[in-house]
């Protein structure tokens, strides 16, 4: 999201919401951000065991506070952490 939304990132004037109302329409601080997303990605997953393309059925918070994140073939692996990289809707249906 832009840090100071300027006529040449954004659009300014009467909504619905408000007289004066603002609606970014570009993101430059990741666009902008060297290789962008792919090099935040690496460096957010740097010394992470990572887990791609892998159909997650349902995670269950243990009362140790490990997670336990089962696959679709009723496969399990206990973690410290789960970030959901899906639609908000499907966390939902995921985590119990």
């Amino acid at each position: 999201i832009p840090l100071i939304p300027h006529a040449g990132n954004s659009w300014h004037g009467m909504s619905g919401k408000s007289e004066e109302d603002c609606k970014l329409t570009t993101c430059h601080t990741w666009k902008e951000a060297g290789n962008g997303l792919r090099t935040t990605f690496k460096k957010l997953t740097d010394k992470c065991d990572l887990k791609t393309n892998t159909r997650v059925r349902e995670v269950t918070v243990l009362s140790s506070g490990k997670k336990r994140v089962y696959d679709e073939f009723d496969k399990f692996i206990d973690v410290d952490r789960v970030i959901f990289a899906c639609p908000s809707n499907a966390v939902g249906n995921i985590l119990k």
